[in-house]
């Protein structure tokens, strides 16, 4: 009897500790749309419908439309996911980079989407927001932190969803200053990102519209950290060439251009390179590019 006990206890023991250990070793890969791709495939069905039934369809959303109207007088609504906040994840217990921002889309709902994302996997790790502006222990979550739910995965673009009604009536979205990724059986921070609301300050560089001119991006550069580029600095020039310093060798020279949100540097040895501005953000005085989920920093030398 003692024996069976013994290993009946064991065999728990051990199941426990595979639940615990084994997510260290497993990578969990998502790919989710963005937010306004996901409105786009609705759209593409609703025009689906409207040829089947057009006539009835108009109906029935003429109908919901009088109706929605009533609900939703008080509430302005945007036409096109508007950005409220962003931030870059950092190491907290452990190594973790990537994007996380914070979106408005059509009907009030909050999206906290994570891009270029990869964390070390845990168990049971859940996905935080906190109105403190650091986060390092579980005891800086604050009582009156927000969950949105288990990590889908740690790695990949993911969206977690925060429903208008709550949105609205429950949290003011504008208080939560750090998403935080959280260990829940050993209460450890993994992962934090300050939210960043200061929109004034912040431009986007994507596919809606070119938001920079070239004299925006004259100047030089020092090169604060990288994972993929090899310069330590570089200067572009207004008249359209650059002057680099690299890790391999001690100078490079070329011409440089910049036009439809992408950046060509065009080596005089013959190298070149593009670095398309959607996965680059202009803050200020410094430039924070991630691409194929490596990071680089610049900072503007005055």
């Amino acid at each position: 009897m003692k024996k069976i006990f013994i290993g009946v206890l064991l065999f728990a023991v051990l199941a426990v500790g595979y639940w615990l250990i084994s997510p260290l070793f497993i990578d969990v890969r998502v790919n989710e749309a963005f937010p306004s791709e996901i409105s786009g495939e609705i759209k593409t069905l609703s025009k689906e419908v409207l040829r089947d039934d057009r006539a009835a369809f108009v109906a029935d959303m003429n109908k919901m439309a009088m109706e929605e109207h009533v609900m939703n007088e008080a509430m302005p609504l945007t036409s096109e996911p508007r950005l409220l906040a962003v931030g870059n994840f950092e190491s907290v217990a452990h190594r973790g980079f990537g994007t996380a921002k914070l979106f408005e889309v059509p009907g009030g709902d909050i999206y906290l989407r994570f891009e270029n994302f990869e964390v070390l996997n845990g168990p049971d790790l859940r996905v935080f927001l906190s109105k403190s502006r650091e986060v390092n222990s579980a005891a800086d979550l604050g009582e009156d932190a927000f969950e949105l739910g288990s990590l889908k995965g740690n790695k990949g673009d993911q969206n977690y969803v925060i429903d208008a009604k709550t949105a609205q009536t429950e949290i003011d979205i504008t208080e939560y200053h750090s998403v935080i990724i959280y260990c829940k059986p050993f209460k450890v921070v993994f992962n934090s990102a300050f939210l960043d609301f200061d929109a004034e300050e912040l431009i986007e560089f994507g596919s809606r519209e070119q938001t920079a001119s070239k004299a925006d991006l004259s100047g030089g550069w020092l090169m604060v950290s990288s994972e993929t580029l090899s310069w330590d600095s570089i200067i572009l020039n207004e008249d359209g060439t650059y002057f680099s310093h690299l890790k391999e060798r001690p100078f490079d020279t070329g011409t440089w251009d910049y036009s439809d949100d992408i950046l060509e540097l065009k080596s005089d040895a013959g190298l070149s390179m593009n670095l398309s501005f959607s996965d680059l953000t202009l803050k200020e005085n410094k430039l924070e590019l991630e691409q194929n989920g490596l990071q680089t920093v610049w900072n503007k030398v005055e």
